[in-house]
């Protein structure tokens, strides 16, 4: 009895959320501390791009980097030094490999959801690396510059009132916040807005359409809110990051668009 092709698609995507999730433990530890994740290069300034253990630095093998299978049947340690590997990399990926399964429930086998898909590891990371070190890397909105340009080229095809749509939101939405962050500056005399941020709305604005960009922003400002309530009850003081917020609502409403949710106001 063979398997169903729905059923192989689900496990497909699975099976690929989880390469991606380790694709996206890689940028999370690599982009903060300056490796290169792109190219397999050697020097002072760029170093080896290859997978290593964080404690002894041995060079991983195919064995250590099979998805989440090397954490299990390592018992959470390296295979080298023995030291415990954070168990951050299996969540990650576990993460990863259910947001894309959300998406493709949502889209399903279209061509628009492939650059969906591949948006995923760079918003999960960006959502660890801003919550951890107040950053969203310049590396990071440009991957998902380059994707939502593929989406939108994919999901608008000929229709011209979308094209328009996608675009305008790509600059309206970062007018808008630029503006807000600029007034709340004035009001409380300190910065409301990374510079990361707002190079990430217009990709968010891409990626939705003018229509989703109320919802988009009421759902970014109370999320945006609560993970400042949830830094203040671990004791951080003072300034949060956004990011997570701004990346959890994109995610929340691209699965809206892919269900056909109708944005009338």
């Amino acid at each position: 009895m063979g398997v169903a092709p729905e059923a192989f698609l689900y496990i497909l995507i699975i099976l690929v959320g989880l390469c991606l999730g380790s694709f996206a433990t890689a940028l999370i530890y690599r982009i903060p501390r300056s490796i290169s994740w792109i190219a397999d290069k050697q020097s002072k300034d760029n170093p080896a791009c290859r997978s290593e253990c964080p404690h002894c630095h041995h060079k991983l093998g195919v064995a250590d980097l099979v998805p989440l299978f090397s954490w299990l049947s390592s018992g959470g340690k390296c295979r080298h030094c023995e030291k415990a590997i954070s168990k951050l990399y299996p969540a990650v990926e576990i993460s990863t490999a259910i947001l894309a399964m959300g998406l493709f429930c949502a889209w399903g086998p279209v061509p628009s959801f492939v650059p969906l898909l591949f948006a995923v590891p760079f918003m999960v990371a960006a959502t660890v690396i801003d919550w951890e070190h107040m950053i969203l890397p310049n590396d990071i909105n440009i991957a998902l510059a380059i994707l939502s340009a593929v989406f939108i080229f994919l999901f608008a095809r000929e229709d011209s009132s979308l094209w328009i749509s996608h675009i305008t939101a790509a600059f309206v939405l970062p007018v808008f916040f630029w503006l807000a962050s600029w007034a709340v500056g004035r009001l409380k005399r300190k910065q409301a807005l990374g510079h990361g941020d707002l190079k990430f709305l217009p990709v968010a604005g891409l990626f939705l359409g003018v229509p989703a960009l109320p919802a988009f922003m009421v759902t970014g400002g109370a999320l945006g809110v609560l993970s400042a309530v949830i830094r203040a009850k671990k004791g951080s003081k003072g300034a949060f990051p956004f990011g997570p917020a701004l990346i959890l609502s994109l995610y929340l409403h691209l699965i809206l668009t892919g269900l056909g949710f109708d944005y009338k106001w």
